[in-house]
């Protein structure tokens, strides 16, 4: 007789697989308006609107990640954070850790860590 798996595993193993399914569903729905997000993006950009730049930088900074366009994020986090003073610390802090991130992907660890460590001043200030 085999052994019992233990008490919550079969409940946390369909916990993963929905929430596995529900990322491909939002990964799937930003991948359908990828050339909206940009848009919007290269509008906030053009608009010095840094601040919402920032935020949507940032909360896309693992969908570009996970969806392999590590140069368009860096470029796009790197142009919002440029006269980036200013910006609430959590945003600013948030799209420095998406840009670390991306970096190091890239292979830009030196670049990565520097990001990463300034992202962490910024919230300790």
């Amino acid at each position: 007789m085999r052994d019992a798996l233990p008490t919550g595993t079969v409940t946390l193993l369909f916990t993963d697989i929905e929430g596995s399914t529900r990322l491909l569903q939002q990964l799937g729905r930003l991948e359908s308006e990828h050339d909206n997000l940009r848009a919007a993006l290269r509008w906030l950009l053009d608009h010095k609107e840094r601040e919402m730049a920032l935020r949507l930088g940032g909360a896309l900074a693992y969908f570009w990640a996970i969806r392999g366009y590590w140069s368009e994020g860096s470029s796009e986090l790197s142009q919002a954070l440029t006269a980036s003073e200013g910006v609430a610390a959590g945003v600013r802090a948030k799209a420095l850790n998406g840009a670390g991130f991306l970096m190091d992907l890239q292979g830009d660890h030196e670049q990565a860590m520097a990001l990463c460590e300034e992202s962490l001043a910024s919230l300790e200030r």
